[in-house]
């Protein structure tokens, strides 16, 4: 059931994401220009897809919609004194492709992730750190970013600090394949205790909905933080960059839909105010 969903997320936003939509209507506006008796619905479809451009090129809306999840949970505070039994990562900041053809770790710009982990063993050389990472290509599975993470983390001097877990494919499979990993390497009592979750700031709000939903106790540490409210910065032309922020919000907000959607996640935009709540015992692991 959890590959016919993960190929399913991947099908479905390969149509939905708004730079491949807009590309759809374009090309339905050109195609329906061949029937002459549909040329006026053709004109339709070509002046909403040329007004959807230049919206999105002078609105940045997916500034705006990034922002609404980032501020949905605070950094916490100072960690020294926080009751807590480890520290979890979630991947999703290696580039993959530039991995795989120089068979070194590259990071994407959301490498905050990544950076995050030496000031964290640093700060709590007592805790133990997950990083879960698997591979995010169903036709090269055997690409994982775990792999080439540990190579980074290795070289800067972490070497056996670090519990990777290298099969996660989604959110969802980070929490529950993590949880197997710790229950092996580290025993049962540890998953017990409050958890620190590092991810990126607008995905904040889908992890903790979905490792709350599994039975972990978290506390979320955002960063890679990314939107900003509208009138922050004056309305400029910038296309490619808005487009790009848009595509990240629009699949954010599609993943908690579709999460929510099928019991993956207790509240379709979890927030702190319910987190108590929302633990749930875990189901029996198979």
């Amino acid at each position: 059931m959890d590959n016919l969903f993960y190929i399913l997320s991947k099908t479905i936003w390969t149509f939905a994401r708004p730079d491949h939509l807009l590309l759809l209507i374009m090309t339905l506006a050109v195609l329906v220009l061949g029937w002459s008796s549909q040329r006026r619905r053709a004109r339709l479809f070509a002046w909403l897809s040329l007004a959807m451009i230049w919206l999105v090129a002078l609105v940045p809306v997916g500034q705006v919609l990034l922002h609404e999840l980032e501020q949905r949970f605070p950094a916490p505070g100072p960690l020294q004194h926080q009751p807590l039994a480890g520290i979890i990562v979630l991947g999703g900041a290696e580039q993959l492709g530039s991995m795989r053809y120089h068979r070194r770790a590259e990071f994407t710009d959301a490498a905050d992730r990544i950076l995050a982990v030496p000031q964290l063993a640093m700060e709590r050389s007592d805790l133990p750190i997950v990083y879960s990472c698997g591979s995010g290509w169903h036709t090269e599975p055997e690409i994982r970013g775990a792999d080439f993470t540990k190579m980074y983390f290795d070289a800067i001097g972490l070497e056996g600090r670090v519990l990777y877990e290298r099969e996660a494919r989604n959110t969802y499979e980070n929490g529950t394949l993590s949880r197997s990993l710790i229950r092996q390497q580290l025993g049962e009592s540890v998953l017990e205790g409050r958890w620190l979750l590092v991810t990126s700031a607008f995905h904040m709000p889908r992890s903790v909905g979905v490792f709350r939903q599994q039975g972990w106790d978290v506390l979320p540490y955002p960063v890679d933080y990314r939107g900003q409210p509208l009138g922050e910065d004056p309305i400029y032309f910038n296309l490619s960059s808005n487009l790009q922020d848009l595509m990240m919000a629009s699949r954010e907000w599609v993943g908690l839909l579709a999460y929510w959607l099928t019991g993956k996640t207790y509240r379709f935009l979890p927030g702190p105010e319910v987190e108590q709540l929302a633990i749930q015992p875990p189901a029996a692991e198979s």
